[in-house]
């Protein structure tokens, strides 16, 4: 990439691209607006590449300047804005489908255990997101956050019985209503 070779760079966007994605999805409002992120993210590594310097892994690097580039997304609340905006848009059009009831509970229960999560303190909460939704690795995530693998652990320690606590007599009764 140094050199100009467009390749490496198209190489990494088709590597990391969809999971970046889905790792600023949790940060950001929308998917839509977690594509813009990671676009401009490697834009700006692109226009940069000359004085990049890369401590570690690629993968470690790209996460965690995606997750900059989220928290930075959201502080300026442009990613927000656009989110919002795009939200609206497609509640309009998609007044009058309605979906069936199973679908609707899924959600609502998906919904739920996105707002638990979010509960979580920021530290439980970015580690338990990339273990859950990246698959990362204890010493991977310690990478990408910068902190030991022992911090990783006992922080998923805290995330998962939060959830516990908060989830688990939820989950039960989602359950047996079903049942």
């Amino acid at each position: 990439m140094r050199q100009g070779d467009e390749r490496a760079l198209d190489t990494l966007v088709a590597r990391y691209y969809l999971l970046l994605v889905a790792f600023v999805s949790r940060y950001v409002a929308s998917v839509d607006a977690s594509e813009d992120v990671v676009q401009e993210l490697f834009i700006r590594l692109w226009r940069r590449r000359d004085v990049l310097h890369v401590r570690g892994t690629v993968r470690t690097y790209l996460f965690s300047a995606a997750r900059n580039a989220a928290r930075d997304a959201i502080d300026s609340g442009t990613a927000r804005a656009r989110a919002e905006a795009r939200a609206v848009d497609a509640a309009d059009e998609s007044i009058g489908i309605s979906l069936p009831d199973r679908d609707v509970e899924d959600a609502d229960f998906l919904a739920m255990v996105a707002s638990v999560t979010e509960q979580l303190p920021e530290r439980c909460r970015d580690v338990y997101l990339l273990a859950r939704d990246q698959g990362l690795s204890y010493g991977e995530i310690a990478g990408v956050l910068g902190i030991a693998p022992s911090t990783v652990r006992t922080q998923m320690g805290r995330a998962l019985a939060f959830l516990e606590r908060r989830i688990g007599p939820l989950l039960a009764l989602v359950l047996v209503v079903r049942s």
